[in-house]
């Protein structure tokens, strides 16, 4: 995708995260477009979680500019549930 900020091509956006001692700092996180999307997998750990979508854009950031790369300001999140089952050895 591209910046609509900068014009460069990216890969990655720089996401605002809470560290476990309670500090935060943007992270590097690859992007997945699909369908007119941009989609990021991240955690509850992010700092947008839980704001209003005008604070949230201050959250995501281009990698070379630092400022949010979609014209569009809305955003989307779900909640995703992984469940891991393990086999027995029998089961193997």
């Amino acid at each position: 995708m591209k910046c609509i900020n900068c014009g460069k091509e990216i890969n990655t956006l720089l996401i605002n995260m809470f560290n476990y001692d309670g500090t935060d700092r943007f992270y590097s996180y690859p992007i997945t477009e699909c369908e007119g999307a941009i989609v990021i997998e991240t955690d509850k750990n992010w700092t947008g979680y839980e704001l209003s979508d005008e604070e949230r854009i201050e959250t995501i950031v281009c990698p070379n500019c630092k400022k949010f790369p979609l014209k569009s300001k809305a955003i989307l999140e779900s909640e995703i549930l992984e469940l891991v089952m393990f086999k027995t050895e029998e089961e193997l």
